[in-house]
């Protein structure tokens, strides 16, 4: 009898199959809560919907060693594919797909017009960059959406006067429109409010519904005011006319007000290091719970050069990149210092973060004592040799508290030490 060992099988691949037929057979049956069942991270992507029927035969995995991730392959030509990921404890779950869902009409008009490489990208990763709350839509109505400042008033003025019926006032005013693009008048009014000089008495308050105006056309408004005769007579009336722009939701604002060439999305990938952490940059701290050091790399690749180490706790400022997986973007005072895992990065929290700076300490007799109490009394609890590297808080007081790495790459305090120990190229 022989027994033959199948050493290159992994099971995981087998289920991998297995779990991806039935979320093919929850898609095509329309079964929304089998869907988010079986993929729970696609619920809160509200842009991505259940669009069509997904092959169900001749299903094909493929696993990559580096990610610890199983890919199913849907459909080759459609590149439609489903991505699973196991855990430590060697549970699959999915955690993104590739044209497997489809934008609602409205995000998918607003990629197509921005150049967003819709076939490139995930689905989770088109729904970030199509999120109405995201970083790239605020970015096109900051930067190409032009009905916000686009209305001006001008040419304010007003006449008076008695004809056969009563004594009459009426405010003139013109609403230019200084963009590219015509705007509606339901999505704008004006607001008109009067004051008496003399008394700054505020007035009435009354609105005009807005015009269809062209790009660069101007309206002319009129508006009674009998009731601000006298003062108009005595010269003694002001008047104020404002442009207001009607709620509207980021996405209709800009496919209505869009001036969009096809290059936005480039343009948005390629902005100045400090544009990008003004716009697009959080707080974060480094910190991993599975590693005991936490890398920046010159790439998105942990095989490239490691640009830098980060103890845990270091406050470090994060821009998440809609074209990294599973990678982010890391800047130190608006300088970009490389790539960092999206596992070895949490929230910033202000009571965990330590803010301390790399430096050497020294004195004259080669020993430098550390103290526990910070009135540097009693009894040194650790001596340290001239041309230790600690890390110090920054102070102008006559003392600090001064930090050891330790091996897992966490700062722990050891105590206290005078300002003039630390090393005279010690850079705050």
């Amino acid at each position: 009898m022989t027994l033959v060992l199948c050493t290159s099988c992994d099971k995981n691949e087998g289920m991998s199959k297995e779990l991806a037929q039935k979320f093919v057979t929850a898609y095509n049956e329309g079964d929304k809560a089998g869907v988010y069942d079986l993929f729970p991270a696609i619920k809160e992507f509200s842009n991505l919907q259940i669009s069509g029927k997904l092959n169900e035969e001749d299903l094909s995995v493929e696993k990559y060693d580096s990610t610890n991730q199983y890919v199913v392959t849907i459909d080759e030509q459609r590149n439609q594919k489903l991505v699973y990921e196991a855990d430590s404890t060697d549970n699959l779950r999915l955690v993104d797909s590739y044209g497997v869902f489809h934008l609602d009409s409205l995000s998918n008009e607003i990629a197509l017009k921005t150049g967003v490489p819709l076939k490139k990208i995930s689905d989770i990763e088109q729904a970030k960059i199509l999120d109405p709350e995201g970083y790239f839509m605020k970015f096109l109505a900051a930067h190409y959406c032009t009905s916000k400042d686009a209305l001006w008033t001008e040419d304010e003025h007003y006449l008076y006067g008695r004809n056969s019926i009563k004594y009459y006032c009426t405010l003139i005013f013109n609403v230019h429109n200084l963009s590219k693009v015509a705007i509606s008048g339901k999505d704008y009014y004006v607001e008109i409010t009067t004051s008496q000089v003399s008394t700054a008495y505020e007035g009435s308050t009354r609105t005009l519904d807005g015009v269809d105006i062209a790009p660069g056309e101007k309206r002319e408004f009129k508006v009674d005011a009998d009731e601000c005769c006298r003062w108009a007579m005595e010269s003694d009336l002001k008047y104020n006319a404002t442009v207001k722009m009607r709620p509207q939701s980021v996405i209709d604002m800009l496919l209505n007000y869009g001036n969009f060439k096809g290059e936005e999305y480039d343009e948005f990938m390629k902005k100045p290091d400090q544009m990008l952490v003004e716009e697009r940059g959080e707080q974060y701290m480094a910190k991993s719970a599975k590693k005991t050091v936490i890398y920046v790399y010159s790439k998105p690749d942990v095989n490239s050069t490691a640009t830098d180490t980060l103890y845990h706790g270091k406050p470090v400022t994060i821009v998440k990149d809609f074209s990294l997986s599973k990678w982010v973007k890391a800047f130190e005072d608006y300088v970009f210092i490389g790539y960092i895992q999206e596992s070895d990065i949490t929230p910033y929290d202000a009571a965990t973060a330590i803010e301390v700076y790399e430096c050497k300490v020294e004195d004259k007799s080669g020993i430098v004592n550390v103290y526990k109490d910070k009135g540097l009394s009693g009894e040194p609890v650790k001596k340290l040799k001239s041309g230790t590297t600690i890390w110090t808080q920054s102070s102008e007081w006559e003392n600090t508290q001064v930090y050891e790495k330790q091996p897992d790459g966490s700062l722990k305090l050891i105590g206290n030490i005078h300002t003039y120990n630390i090393a005279d190229d010690y850079d705050n």
